[in-house]
């Protein structure tokens, strides 16, 4: 919470990728309410669905971006795998299917993802994070290819592609 505060009092952007582990919890009931909080001091948020589920039991996330865009949420996205991600914005969404690639190892791949999707929102330099449909897609497209490049090597940073790599596969 201190970085939380410290990025607000410098009008940073604040990413949240909450990777649920329970044994790294006193309980599941902690977890979940501890991770809820932090979600009002969040402007984008990455999950996967098992997360999601865990966190909004029987929710749709593509019938809850306007709860999420109430906690200040203008970004969301749900990786879902092999199957690609569900990403939206202030009731838009789109689902784009991931690249098919031989998995080595599927550590890291969300992390990629999630540094697929910063980059291209900090690479469109706006003041609020309301995107298109159309933006949307890009964005979606060119982190599910940064997750997917990742589980083709072992370990996860280190599995990450060069961005000359991403273009290339783009």
């Amino acid at each position: 919470m201190t970085a939380i505060d410290y990025a607000y009092k410098h009008g940073l952007i604040v990413s949240f990728d909450p990777n649920v582990r329970p044994a790294l919890w006193p309980s599941l009931k902690r977890a979940r309410q501890e991770i809820l909080k932090a979600l009002n001091h969040c402007h984008i948020l990455k999950m996967n669905q098992s997360e999601w589920e865990f966190l909004f039991p029987g929710k749709r996330f593509e019938d809850s971006l306007s709860m999420l865009e109430r906690k200040g949420i203008g970004l969301s996205a749900i990786t879902l795998g092999a199957q690609g991600s569900i990403i939206g914005s202030y009731n838009q969404w789109t689902k784009i299917r991931a690249p098919q690639v031989k998995v080595v190892d599927t550590t890291g791949a969300g992390d990629g993802f999630m540094a697929g999707l910063l980059y291209e929102v900090l690479k469109r330099d706006k003041k609020r994070l309301r995107f298109e449909k159309s933006e949307l897609q890009e964005i979606a497209r060119f982190a599910n290819v940064v997750g997917a490049l990742t589980v083709t090597k072992a370990g996860a940073i280190p599995a990450f592609p060069s961005l000359s790599h991403v273009k290339k596969y783009l």
